[in-house]
């Protein structure tokens, strides 16, 4: 169909005035309408569809998130024997993980102890052994980068006098947790 120059001239006018075209126009009013390449559309994307097999998303253990460069908490503001008292319950939840030969049951132990350390942490940020049972948590969990850096938040923790000791005993028991086993060297290298 062969539109008359009256009304192309007219469309051609308001979408100059509508600013479509700018100096594109200007360019393509020197050559013919055949010299123009057409404007490129993008393509729509296309969205995935989710396998829906029916099971039940457990829970999945996040990835480490921690802030070692935070500003200092003052000893009058951390909870240091809930912290403690945090920790030491934590451990029935390592223990049930490692022995347990059922995945869905493991996850769940695992993040039940994860969750507990984190809670342990916020209470307490030096919580020593806090710091090494959460790296124990990674571990068994298969994320070799968050034991490490939990397991290297230690070793600063054991140059500062004030948690020297307990890093030290931290650091002891690391070395002989078994939790560790699968990455054996990473850890022994991060605790030097």
């Amino acid at each position: 169909m062969v539109m008359p120059r009256r009304i192309w001239v007219l469309s051609l006018g308001l979408l100059l005035g509508m600013g479509f075209l700018g100096e594109a126009v200007v360019a393509a009013e020197a050559a013919s309408p055949g010299d123009i390449p057409p404007l490129a559309m993008p393509k729509p994307k296309k969205k995935k569809k989710k396998k829906d097999d029916g099971k039940k998303a457990g829970p999945v253990i996040d990835a480490c998130k921690s802030d070692f460069e935070a500003e200092p908490v003052p000893k009058e503001k951390r909870k240091i024997k809930p912290s403690e008292n945090i920790t030491r319950d934590s451990e029935q939840s390592i223990t049930d993980a490692q022995a347990s030969t059922n995945t869905e049951e493991k996850l769940r132990n695992l993040k039940a102890a994860q969750e507990a350390l984190f809670d342990a942490l916020k209470k307490d940020p030096y919580n020593a052994m806090a710091t090494e049972h959460l790296a124990s948590v990674y571990a068994i969990a298969g994320r070799r980068k968050c034991a490490k850096a939990l397991l290297e938040r230690l070793v600063i923790l054991r140059d500062v006098k004030e948690f020297s000791q307990q890093a030290k005993r931290a650091i002891a028991a690391a070395k002989a947790n078994t939790a560790f086993d699968a990455m054996r060297d990473v850890a022994d290298r991060a605790l030097q």
